[in-house]
């Protein structure tokens, strides 16, 4: 949980609003 909530926050913070999506 922790390490996909990582995960997106990171996607999150680079920009890539297709990839949080995804998530």
């Amino acid at each position: 949980m922790c390490r996909k909530g990582t995960l997106r926050f990171t996607l999150e913070k680079k920009g890539t609003g297709r990839g949080s999506s995804s998530l």
